[in-house]
């Protein structure tokens, strides 16, 4: 049986590594025995044969015994389990091309109890040299396919523990009356302002609908219409104009708008907890009033002129401080208590030139007129500022009083 299990490999590999010259060999062995068996009649009744005759018989003898060898062969590559590696293969140490020989291992019937010794891996490139016949000797190179070859052991399988993402430290919390909100897009801080995403937030202030293009975005709510445009420093809330210390963002196709004027329009009342990155909304602040009643008709009409004639070439800022300068001085007891009383003031000489050069008397642009709209929105880019002219000119409010800042071509003073 050992020389069986000798030749059962090579047999195996044959059969699922066809080689040339194989099966001409064997087909000319089985030639060669049919041959012999032919004239095995005659050697058998002849009384005294020949050296021929005999030679005849010896290879009749020697074939029959191939013959019986690749039968039962044949029988152990098919029938019998596999070799174990102790039964006579001399073999390199590596890995095959059969997965199944990757798994032998040394199990003789005299191992000791607890012997866990495996069997040499065989190679991936092995010989086998075979005597199956004194004078004819075969030698085969086996090269198996790598798409067959397995490791010897499998490499066991690593757990991959996936930590949780760390919390973002700029991560801002909204709560309306105090109930953390979800917005998606999620809010962004930008120049220590907090930007949401403006129709969601609207959507969860009541329920809203958004028409948008390009620049701007307008969301249409029950008794409320809010309109946004991209790169300006105000929003529109039912006709009034609320002042936006950033510039509004369209990023990825959502307008985000700063918190406070967006929640004014609600009229929420806004809190920030530094500590807690929490903005807290409070809706039962105050009713928010609409444009057409909010803003005095008079006011706005002298508003808009004075800024137009004196600020009319100057950015928004300069147009507002200019509205800031005029608001101050209502407030002031030392001047009179409405916007056309302060223009028109002459009591300590004229203060505004153009209300009587009659530059006050041209028509404001629209810029101008939501430039007074925002001031009386109350709306303050220059503080306390009582007194502004030409930046660099020397004039009495430049020698005695406290200067706060440049914006545009006008220097301002408190």
């Amino acid at each position: 049986m050992k020389m069986i299990y000798r030749l059962c490999p090579f047999l195996r590999d044959i059969s699922f590594h066809p080689l040339k010259g194989i099966g001409a060999w064997l087909g000319g062995k089985i030639e060669k025995m049919l041959s012999c068996f032919k004239v095995l009649p005659r050697l058998l009744m002849s009384k005294s044969p020949s050296e021929g005759q005999i030679y005849n018989m010896r290879r009749v003898k020697r074939n029959f015994l191939v013959l019986a060898i690749l039968c039962f062969a044949l029988i152990a590559e098919f029938i019998l389990p596999m070799p174990t590696a102790d039964a006579g293969i001399v073999t390199p140490d590596a890995t095959v091309s059969d997965p199944a020989d990757a798994e032998l291992t040394d199990t003789p019937d005299n191992t000791e109890q607890g012997d866990t010794t495996t069997a040499p891996a065989l190679t991936r490139e092995w010989y086998i040299r075979m005597a199956l016949i004194p004078d004819e000797n075969i030698f085969i190179k086996i090269e198996p396919d790598p798409a067959e070859i397995v490791s010897e052991e499998a490499e066991p399988e690593v757990e991959v523990e996936v930590e949780a993402p760390a919390p973002d430290p700029n991560a801002v919390s909204i709560q309306i009356d105090d109930k953390t909100v979800t917005l998606s897009p999620s809010p962004l801080v930008n120049d220590s302002t907090t930007y949401v995403p403006l129709y969601d937030f609207c959507n969860i202030m009541g329920q809203a609908a958004i028409s948008q293009d390009d620049e701007s975005a307008t969301v249409f709510l029950t008794g409320m219409k809010i309109v946004a445009i991209a790169d300006n420093y105000y929003i529109t809330a039912n006709g009034r104009y609320l002042y936006t210390p950033t510039l509004c963002k369209k990023i990825d196709n959502v307008m985000f708008v700063p918190i406070r004027p967006l929640a004014k329009a609600f009229g929420a009342a806004v809190s920030w907890d530094h500590n807690l990155r929490t903005v807290s909304i409070s809706t039962a602040a105050e009713s928010f009033e609409h444009g057409d009643t909010f803003y005095n008709e008079t006011d706005l009409y002298w508003m808009s002129r004075i800024i137009s004639a004196e600020a009319r070439g100057e950015c928004m800022d300069g147009k507002i401080a200019v509205g800031n300068v005029v608001m101050n001085r209502v407030r002031s007891s030392v001047y009179p208590n409405t916007v056309r009383g302060v223009i028109f003031d002459n009591s300590c000489g004229v203060q505004f030139t153009p209300a009587y050069s009659g530059a006050i008397n041209h028509t404001p642009n629209q810029e101008c007129v939501i430039a007074a709209k925002l001031a009386l929105e109350g709306v303050n880019v220059v503080g306390d500022s009582l007194f502004f002219n030409v930046a660099r000119l020397r004039s009495w409010a430049s020698r005695n009083r406290t200067f706060v800042t440049t914006i545009g071509n006008h220097s301002f003073y408190a």
